[in-house]
C-alpha cells in the first residue's frame, strides 16, 4: 500500500500536468506554471487540482511507510510525509490567475499568498528528504544501492528550481519547472520501487518486518540469547534419556518404571 502510493502518486500528478497543459487554449506548455493550471481563471482546472491533492495523498502514505520500513530514526520519511500535506494544500489553495502578471491583476487573495507559502515548503521538503535519506542510507543492504541515484536526483532538482526561480529561461521557465519537480518525483518512484522488491520474511509483518529487525540489534542479541538457551535445554534432555551404560541393573530398571511397579517376582530372573 504504501509503496503503491510512491509509485501512483507522482505518476498520476504528471499525467494531470500533461493533460491540462495540453487543454489550455491559446497558451503554450512552457508558458503557463503548473500552478497556474489548478488557477481559477485556468481551463478545467480540477483536473491538476486533483493531481496535487493525488500526488500530496500518495506521498504521505509512502513516508509513512517507509519510516517503518526504511528510516525509523530518520528525518527523511518525516519530510516525505511534509512534502506530501503540502503538496495537498497547493491544490486546495489556488492561485488567483493562470499567468503571474496580466492586465486587471491588481494584488493577491489570502489562498494565493498561502499557495505560495504551502508551493514553497513542497518544493524544499521534497528535495531534501532523497539528500537525507540517501546519506542515512550508505552501507545499508537493503537501500545502499539508491543512496547515491536519490542524492543526484535532488541535487539536479535543485539546480534546476534555482534556475526557474531566477527566470533567466525566460519563456520556457514553465519546462524547467517542470523538470526541477519531475526529478525528485523520480527520486520517490526510485524508492517506492525498492520498497515493493524488498525480501518478504514469515512474520506478520510481512514485507516490513525483515528491515525493522535488521535495525533494530537489541531484538537479535534477545533472540540469540533464548535460541541458545533452549538448544542447551534441549540436549539436556537427550542426554538424560540415552541409557549411561554405568548404571546398574537396578537403576536401570528404577529409571524405566519410576511409579516403583516392578515386573512380577515369577518373571524376575535370579542374578547369578
Amino acid at each position: 500500500m504504501a509503496a503503491a502510493g510512491g509509485v501512483a502518486g507522482p505518476v498520476l500528478f504528471t499525467v494531470a500536468w500533461v493533460v491540462s497543459s495540453l487543454r489550455q487554449a491559446g497558451h503554450s506548455a512552457a508558458e503557463v506554471q503548473l500552478s497556474g493550471l489548478a488557477a481559477e481563471d485556468a481551463r478545467d482546472p480540477q483536473i491538476m487540482m486533483a493531481g496535487f491533492v493525488v500526488l500530496g495523498v500518495g506521498t504521505v502514505v509512502f513516508g509513512a511507510g517507509l519510516g517503518r520500513v526504511a528510516a525509523p530514526r530518520s528525518a527523511g520519511p518525516w519530510l516525505v510525509l511534509v512534502a506530501g500535506a503540502a503538496s495537498v494544500a497547493v491544490g486546495l489553495f489556488r492561485r488567483d490567475h493562470m499567468l503571474l502578471a496580466g492586465p486587471g491583476f491588481a494584488g493577491e487573495s489570502w489562498h494565493n499568498q498561502v499557495h505560495d507559502v504551502v508551493s514553497g515548503v513542497a518544493y524544499g521538503a521534497m528535495l531534501a528528504a532523497p539528500l537525507v535519506l540517501g546519506r542515512r542510507w550508505r552501507g545499508d543492504p537493503d537501500w545502499g544501492g539508491l543512496s547515491r541515484p536519490v542524492q543526484v536526483l535532488a541535487l539536479a532538482g535543485a539546480a534546476a528550481l534555482a534556475v526557474f526561480a531566477s527566470g533567466v529561461a525566460g519563456p520556457d521557465n514553465g519546462v524547467v519547472q517542470r523538470i526541477a519537480v519531475t526529478l525528485p518525483l523520480t527520486a520517490e518512484i526510485l524508492m517506492a520501487g525498492r520498497m515493493l522488491t524488498l525480501p518478504v520474511t514469515g512474520s506478520p509483518g510481512g514485507l516490513e518486518a525483515a528491515p525493522v529487525l535488521a535495525d533494530s540489534p537489541h531484538v537479535l542479541h534477545k533472540f540469540r540469547i533464548l535460541r541458545t538457551r533452549a538448544q542447551r535445554t534441549l540436549r539436556r534432555g537427550i542426554q538424560q534419556e540415552c541409557h549411561d551404560p554405568r548404571e546398574t541393573g537396578a537403576q536401570a530398571h528404577k529409571r524405566q518404571d519410576p511409579a516403583g511397579h516392578g515386573a512380577p517376582a515369577a518373571d524376575a530372573q535370579p542374578r547369578r
